[in-house]
């Protein structure tokens, strides 16, 4: 079970310490970077913030594996599309977007393994 108040808790972090980041990129590289990584930071939280979403649809359905399957190639294009618009048309730099969905997971991750843990939860 994903607890709600933990994802929005990192989901704000994940966003202060990409907009920083975003910001040293502007200061820094210039605003094809920054906007790389605001736009690799909201890739980046896509995966965390739509699981919740995706794990109930599908443990509603009686089609689960059709489901799983149209879900994951929605979110496949999703990224497919925002990247092939962004990076082929130069809008935003790579290394950037790279970065961005780098350092939100980082996030996340960091903030699961080293944040406060609930009782009864875990070994």
């Amino acid at each position: 079970m994903i607890d709600r108040a933990i994802l929005l808790k990192l989901t704000l972090v994940a966003v202060i310490v990409c907009t920083m980041a975003a910001g040293a990129a502007l200061a820094v590289w210039g605003r094809a970077a920054a906007g790389g990584v605001a736009v690799g930071a909201a890739l980046g939280l896509v995966p965390f913030l739509s699981w919740s979403f995706i794990a109930s649809a599908i443990a509603a359905s009686p089609r689960r594996r059709l489901l799983a399957v149209l879900l994951l190639i929605a979110k496949g294009a999703l990224y497919a599309a925002v990247l092939y618009v962004t990076v082929t048309r130069k809008l935003v730099d790579p290394v950037g977007v790279t970065a961005g969905i780098g350092l939100a997971s980082f996030t996340f991750i960091a903030g699961t393994l080293f944040g406060p843990r609930r009782e009864g939860v875990g070994a």
